[in-house]
């Protein structure tokens, strides 16, 4: 008798987990990342550098759970633009020894755009795009919880 109460709560454990679990996966939020017309001038931000930032923004941000990238804006309840990246080369400090390594910060700036919300936001990285884009990625995250899109059924069109 004991063993068959331990099992009709485990089952009952088992099935609550599981509906409550069932209750909280929400649809991923589907994201259209595109790269901008540069104009800022900067050095980095060529047509290329903008489309090889836009490669690491995409791949940041499909690994960021509850967000799927989409190949079109047809299918997208968020359009992301990179817009701009930029090369900057903190002051060198420390003792006077050589550096190995080029010490630089890089920055990936995006526009963001969800239903009628639209923002701009920039990603900060320590000598690499890709932790520039990684840290974008972040940024898009914490931006869509307080901004997120409308629970839609249909794909928004632009």
């Amino acid at each position: 008798m004991r063993r068959l109460n331990f099992v009709l709560v485990a089952l009952l454990v088992g099935a609550v987990a599981i509906s409550a679990r069932a209750a909280d996966k929400r649809p991923a939020i589907r994201v259209h990342v595109v790269a901008g017309q540069p104009t800022s001038g900067n050095q980095a931000a060529t047509a290329t550098g903008l489309e090889d930032s836009t490669a690491d923004l995409r791949e940041a941000l499909g690994k960021r759970k509850g967000l799927t990238i989409v190949p079109s804006a047809d299918g997208a309840q968020v359009r992301v633009e990179v817009v701009d990246r930029e090369e900057r080369d903190p002051a060198q400090g420390g003792f006077g020894g050589t550096s190995l390594t080029k010490f630089r910060q890089t920055i990936v700036r995006l526009r963001i755009e969800s239903g009628s919300a639209k923002g701009e936001l920039k990603g900060i990285g320590q000598s690499s795009w890709k932790a520039a884009a990684k840290d974008a990625a972040e940024r898009v995250s914490k931006w869509l919880e307080s901004h997120p899109p409308a629970s839609d059924t249909q794909p928004r069109h632009q």
